[in-house]
């Protein structure tokens, strides 16, 4: 519950919105990273160390590109164009790449 005289969020919101959010995507993250570990291994045959490293820096460049790229669509957002549009626009562009190469 919002607390009315500060406008702020009790202790017990903040929690409860961060668990429930954090547990959800932990548990599907975990299922993709360890599906990806053994179809590196199993299928690729990369090493075990090889695979671990390419998930650890794919995270580090995740941690880094996010914020950049929520900085550049902040700023070049332009009135006409809102951001959904332009997240629809990639994701078609991708498809169509994605089929392409198929």
């Amino acid at each position: 519950m919002e607390n009315k005289k500060s406008g702020k969020l009790s202790l017990a919101t903040i929690l409860s919105y961060g668990m429930a959010y954090g547990s959800g995507y932990q548990i599907m993250g975990s299922l993709v990273g360890s599906y990806l570990m053994i179809f590196f291994t199993d299928t690729f045959g990369i090493p075990a160390a090889a695979a671990g490293v390419i998930m650890v820096l794919a995270s580090i460049w995740d941690a880094i590109n996010d914020p950049i790229m929520g900085v550049v669509a902040d700023k070049t957002i332009h009135v006409l164009v809102s951001s959904v549009l332009i997240s629809y626009g990639f994701r078609a562009a991708l498809q169509l790449q994605l089929s392409a190469c198929s």
